[in-house]
């Protein structure tokens, strides 16, 4: 049985944020992409960031349903992808950072910081991806053909993908949705996203360390999703 409502202690002490320019250059070969790409994420560093939860899965359609039913809160944006049947299990699209930051804060909790959601990501030893160092197309929901027809991709269950679980047992970090975090930028009409989702085609970009990349605040994007914390 999932527990949507379960939520991941994460204890506080120091981890390694970001990206060297050792990985840069790495990645840059690997990937044949020109390493100013990375920029935003060095440097690497040591970030101390304080005990705290944060929600094992990202939050669902059927989650933000209730919350929409219970408030009259605008219901997200309305997907281009085909229902499908289990779509309350599927994380929840379409939202702007601010009905985000509504939900946090009706559920009793809020967003987490870009910090504290790389952390729970990545654990403390500065690995790549949520499962380790080794590119795993299978740990992960993506779009590894670039696929752009809506009937091959989109979406999937929060559960989907057990092999790309993150060391504290967090669900999702890479890949399915990308994901606001509490980061803010002018004056808050700019919020900060973490990782990737299911329509990202390079694993580069499906890192925890990637992001902190800025989205109008207003904009509702069929790939960014969120979870929360406390």
């Amino acid at each position: 049985m999932v527990d949507l409502e379960e939520m991941i202690r994460i204890p506080g002490g120091t981890f390694i944020m970001g990206t060297d320019e050792r990985e840069i250059d790495e990645m840059s070969r690997t990937f044949r992409v020109h390493r100013s790409w990375f920029l935003r994420e060095t440097p690497r560093r040591d970030v101390y960031v304080a005990d705290f939860l944060i929600d094992k899965y990202p939050v669902t359609r059927g989650q933000y349903a209730r919350f929409v039913r219970e408030t009259g809160h605008r219901p997200p944006l309305a997907s281009r992808l085909e229902e499908p049947g289990d779509a309350d299990m599927h994380p929840v699209v379409g939202v702007r950072w601010a009905d985000a930051k509504a939900y946090a804060k009706w559920a009793g909790k809020r967003l987490p910081t870009a910090a504290e959601w790389e952390k729970a990501a990545r654990g403390t030893d500065g690995r790549t991806w949520s499962w380790g160092n080794e590119w795993n197309p299978n740990a992960l929901n993506w779009n590894p053909n670039e696929q752009r027809d809506a009937r091959r991709v989109g979406t999937r269950p929060v559960y989907s993908y057990p092999e790309g679980v993150s060391p504290y047992g967090v669900w999702d970090m890479c890949g399915n949705v990308a994901e606001w975090t509490a980061d803010g930028y002018l004056g808050d009409r700019v919020g900060s996203v973490k990782s990737g989702g299911w329509l990202t085609s390079q694993p580069y970009n499906l890192r925890p360390a990637f992001g902190g990349f800025s989205q109008w605040a207003e904009n509702a994007s069929p790939f960014i999703g969120f979870r929360c914390a406390t």
